[in-house]
Parts: structure tokens; C-alpha cells; sequence
């Protein structure tokens, strides 16, 4: 029987490459991750991390160039905000973490073959600072 593999495409291997720096970059000031790719019933967080006693979900967008306008930030869309917020409800509630103040962030990183990839963190990027969950 044969095996699936999942081929890894250069757009996933892209990302990826951007959740790593992300993660690096949050561990480097003080946060602490507590989860990546956290898949539920809504969709998947990229990294879940912990900092003065806040729950910080991250969204982490990433693009090869910026030959274009677009700032990777401004790609996370309304209706993916919303999967966000769905999908950190689901982790408190299976992670058992009670009422629990949660925020959520952006990272965009544009890597164009410069020697160091362009880092934004956009920090309670969707005005919910201090909620409680």
C-alpha cells in the first residue's frame, strides 16, 4: 500500500519558512508559544503565544518580493478575521483556559532575497485587545 505524501510546494515551503522567522522573532521579545497551525473546526492558527498573561493569537503572512504594493499585513481579509476569532474560541474552550484576555496580532514579513527579511508586527491588529474570552 502505498503512502500519501504531501508534496510540499515552494508557496507552503514560503510559508513556513515565514512562521519560523515569526516564531523566532516573538521568542527573541518575550513571548512564549503555545501552539502552530492549531487546526479546529473553523480553520487553523498560525501561532498561539503567551505574554503578560494575555493569550496572543498571530496571523503571519508572508511574500517573496515587494515589488508590489500590497503589504502582506493588509491581506488578512474580514471573513478571515472572523475564522480567527471563531477558530481562538475553539482553542480556549478545548485548552480548558476559562476567561482568558486574548489579542490578536499580524506579522507580515516580506523575504526578497535581501540578506534579512522584512519583519511588521502589527500588534491587536483587529482592535480586540483585552477581551475576554
Amino acid at each position: 500500500m502505498l503512502g500519501f505524501v504531501k508534496q510540499i510546494t515552494s508557496r507552503m515551503k514560503l510559508g513556513l519558512d515565514g512562521e519560523n522567522l515569526a516564531c523566532a522573532y516573538l521568542k527573541k521579545n518575550g513571548y512564549k508559544i503555545a501552539a502552530r497551525n492549531w487546526k479546529g473546526h473553523f480553520g487553523e492558527l498560525d501561532i498561539v503565544a503567551t505574554k503578560d498573561k494575555q493569550l496572543i493569537v498571530i496571523e503571519v503572512r508572508t511574500k517573496a518580493s515587494d515589488n508590489d504594493a500590497v503589504d502582506p499585513v493588509n491581506t488578512v481579509t474580514l471573513v478571515k478575521r472572523r475564522k480567527i476569532e471563531r477558530t481562538t474560541k475553539e482553542f480556549v474552550a478545548k485548552m480548558k483556559l476559562g476567561e482568558v484576555p486574548v489579542r490578536f496580532d499580524v506579522i507580515g514579513i516580506v523575504s526578497s532575497g535581501k540578506a534579512k527579511p522584512e519583519i511588521r508586527h502589527i500588534q491587536d491588529a483587529f482592535g480586540a485587545r483585552g477581551r475576554i474570552w
